[in-house]
């Protein structure tokens, strides 16, 4: 079962999380996966910190498995070249996050075409999210540029993730 990280147990606890919880994970999840343990542990929990972020605005967590039907998910998988299970939907619903194959985090976006790094382990990516720290931009296949927090990145940009 994952564990979670001590300055971020504030939160899981606010959201009904207790040490040793599992749950069932919907089929279609693989057993092997990283995010099966993930889904186990958190699924049904709605995680926040309502404090201001480090970098921009903290995000709220809600852990769910749903299936992720959209087109662009293949081109994701494509890019970083893994499975990529959803395992929840953060900023009050507007973006998608994923966990791939190796345990990194990526969120995308279901309002344009941004897809992102939240973290290359389960402990980054919470912290990026909950603690308010901005997440790399990715560049998909084909895509010359990508935009996020209002700053067009390219892939000369520093920040850019290459998976």
């Amino acid at each position: 079962m994952p564990e979670v990280p001590a300055d971020l147990q504030a939160f899981f606890l606010a959201a009904g999380w207790y040490r040793g919880r599992v749950v069932p994970v919907p089929e279609g999840v693989p057993a092997g996966h990283p995010a099966a343990g993930i889904l186990a542990g958190f699924l049904g929990l709605k995680v926040f910190n309502p404090g201001a972020g480090e970098e921009c605005p903290t995000s709220d967590i809600d852990f769910m498995a749903q299936p992720f039907e959209d087109s662009s998910h293949e081109l994701y998988e494509a890019t970083v070249g893994e499975y990529l299970v959803t395992v929840a939907e953060v900023g009050q619903g507007y973006s998608l996050l994923l966990i791939d194959g190796k345990g990194r985090w990526f969120g995308a976006s279901l309002v344009h075409d941004a897809f992102w790094l939240c973290g290359e382990s389960m402990t980054d990516a919470l912290r990026t999210l909950l603690q308010g720290r901005r997440v790399r931009p990715v560049l998909l296949h084909g895509q010359a540029s990508t935009s996020l927090y209002g700053i067009d990145h390219d892939a000369s940009h520093p920040a850019v993730y290459r998976p």
